[in-house]
């Protein structure tokens, strides 16, 4: 699909071309440069930029996801057969930070989703969430009140973007996902515009707690939503490697560790 002809800032334009090649695996400098109405010489010097990063591989005529440094987008139903335990007992961990008349968010994913169908354990909770499943899940429990964020739903993915309603809410605890999370680099998603939504889920929240199994750290993923210091809880499993724990603990995180079922 062709973005829109509006003109883009530049490191709107790089971080929608890296989406694209990260969906389909590759694409050449023509389709690019058609797809976001540019020149061929503009695309080589986002394509440069990019493989600078790591991101991509530059091939004759285009360019290829680099096949080791980055953090692949899967869509749902790939995710969910990923760590399946290990996020049921995060979500289980999670619990222990809600308490009954909370207002909070859930951001987008799958262990976030397996937090969301243990709420019904807690009573008289608000919910503010992007995702379709989650709110489906949310709405059979009549002593949660739901909020859905307004706004673009992704193609095969089930939430919306583009909403800036959650400037309006006060919230007492934000639980994010994370497709990477790195010391230096922070918290990060491949999707740029998501990047943004979660950015302003941990700004309007008093405590932002983090759900992240331990594949997925000391990685980086496109971008990064915000400093790692603006993370209070990460929630992670007991596969964590303990000197990164460490690291975690010295800049102020409370690391929980979650140990998955049956171990």
């Amino acid at each position: 699909m062709q973005h829109s002809k509006e003109k883009l800032f530049a490191h709107e334009r790089k971080g929608q071309m890296y989406s694209l090649i990260l969906e389909n695996g590759k694409m050449t400098v023509s389709e690019l440069a058609d797809n976001f109405q540019v020149t061929p010489a503009t695309v080589r010097n986002d394509l440069q930029e990019l493989e600078n990063m790591h991101l991509i591989i530059r091939t004759h005529g285009g360019a290829m996801i680099h096949p080791e440094k980055n953090i692949k987008e899967m869509e749902p139903d790939e995710k969910e057969t990923l760590y399946f335990q290990e996020k049921q007992s995060i979500a289980q961990a999670a619990l222990q930070y809600i308490s009954d008349g909370d207002t909070l968010v859930l951001d987008t994913g799958t262990t976030t989703l397996e937090l969301a169908k243990l709420l019904h354990l807690k009573k008289s909770v608000t919910v503010i969430t992007n995702d379709l499943q989650i709110g489906l899940i949310l709405q059979q429990s009549s002593h949660i009140q739901t909020h859905f964020l307004s706004g673009i739903i992704r193609h095969h993915f089930h939430y919306t973007l583009g909403s800036d309603e959650l400037k309006a809410f006060s919230v007492d605890k934000a639980f994010i996902a994370a497709n990477a999370l790195d010391l230096h680099f922070g918290p990060s998603t491949p999707d740029v515009h998501l990047a943004k939504l979660k950015k302003q889920m941990v700004s309007v929240s008093d405590q932002s707690i983090l759900l992240c199994d331990s594949s997925k750290l000391g990685k980086k993923a496109f971008k990064s939503f915000c400093a790692i210091e603006e993370i209070d809880v990460l929630i992670t499993d007991n596969k964590i490697n303990g000197i990164l724990k460490g690291d975690f603990e010295d800049i102020g995180i409370n690391v929980t560790i979650a140990n998955p079922f049956g171990e």
